[in-house]
């Protein structure tokens, strides 16, 4: 490469994929060598924010997708752009999160990336790491003010997300940073109807005990917790829901 950029190659010269050799080389799974040819290709005058024509990704949107920290690093001493999104909305930081990369993430927020950025979905990265309980990432995400209660394009939050999929410690990080525990989705359902749905009783009981959740929430078909729970016999939901109406009764 030293010789072909000693000659005058045109360094930011791209593909039919619209790739340049700096994404190329971010991409590399060989992180020390990905380091040399990222910094000698900067140094050449590469462009580190080019975009191709299809995806829109940028060197650092790759590097943070892979985990690439060192890489990271040298391209946000480059100045590269933290915060830009590429065709589906997605930035470095939601690359990050969504594949539990730690240490990227403490990376691209130390960079000042916008935390609460969303996706073409409405997805943030609050959302996509709850989602897959990525607990790490959320607790750092949550720590960097990351807004609790955003709701993606159904409507839905990270604790709805993670009430739905039985992530039970990020439901209790997202509820102990004051989630809305009784925020309801554009079906109008809550995290409890979720997890009741779904027969997630460890999640029922933590929404029960932890906030009070309204046990008597309704959605937009006028059903209850209850009555998901009993129609799809979760007797463990049942009980739980019986036992929460015993000590705390609500007025249907």
């Amino acid at each position: 490469m030293t010789e072909l950029l000693t000659a005058g190659a045109n360094v930011d010269q791209t593909d039919v994929h619209g790739w340049n050799a700096l994404k190329y080389a971010a991409a590399l799974h060989d992180q020390e060598n990905a380091v040399i040819l990222v910094s000698m290709l900067l140094q050449a005058g590469a462009n580190v924010d080019q975009t191709d024509d299809i995806q829109r990704w940028t060197a650092l949107m790759i590097a943070a997708g892979t985990g690439s920290v060192d890489v990271v690093r040298v391209l946000l001493e480059a100045k590269a752009s933290v915060d830009l999104a590429d065709e589906d909305g997605q930035t470095a930081l939601l690359n990050g999160s969504m594949h539990n990369h730690v240490n990227v993430v403490r990376m691209l927020l130390k960079a000042k990336a916008n935390v609460d950025h969303a996706d073409g979905n409405g997805i943030t990265a609050l959302i996509h790491a709850a989602l897959r309980d990525h607990v790490n990432v959320v607790r750092m995400l949550l720590k960097a003010k990351a807004n609790v209660d955003h709701a993606d394009e159904n409507g839905q939050t990270a604790l709805i997300h993670a009430a739905m999929r039985d992530h039970v410690n990020v439901v209790r990080m997202l509820l102990k940073a004051n989630a809305n525990v009784d925020h309801a989705d554009g079906n109008g359902r809550t995290a409890l109807i979720h997890a009741a749905m779904r027969d997630h009783v460890n999640v029922v009981n933590v929404l029960l005990q932890k906030t009070g959740a309204t046990i008597h929430a309704k959605d937009k078909r006028n059903g209850i917790a209850m009555d998901y729970a009993m129609e799809n016999r979760h007797l463990d939901v049942v009980n739980s829901l019986t036992m929460a109406e015993v000590t705390r009764p609500e007025t249907p």
